[in-house]
């Protein structure tokens, strides 16, 4: 990677703590870097992390209870791309597995 502009990880158990911590960390000190995405690929999850104009990083997370798109599908907002898409688009043709009543 020599000038990213976003980086996307896609979280599993056995990364997860590396991604969060020592990956993130050298991430966000590219200076070209204005968007860095983290995917829980186990239900429909991402957290956003944005560069602000005056270089602070902004967070957002993004979730839905239950798996029905049809009902909920908030758009994300990539401002340093202008872009804008369903969560939808990250999760299509992904099966996530049945949720229990209760959960």
């Amino acid at each position: 990677m020599q000038y990213p502009c976003l980086i996307a990880e896609v979280l599993s158990p056995a990364t997860e703590a590396r991604d969060r911590g020592i990956k993130q960390q050298s991430y966000m000190l590219l200076d070209t870097l204005q968007t860095y995405i983290l995917i829980t690929p186990e239900r429909p999850r991402i957290e956003i992390y944005q560069r602000r104009d005056d270089r602070a990083w902004e967070y957002m997370s993004i979730a839905i209870d239950g798996i029905d798109f049809e009902i909920d599908d908030p758009l994300i907002h990539i401002a340093s791309l202008d872009l804008q898409f369903p969560l939808s688009i990250i999760y299509e043709n992904i099966d996530f597995p049945k949720q229990q009543e209760g959960d």
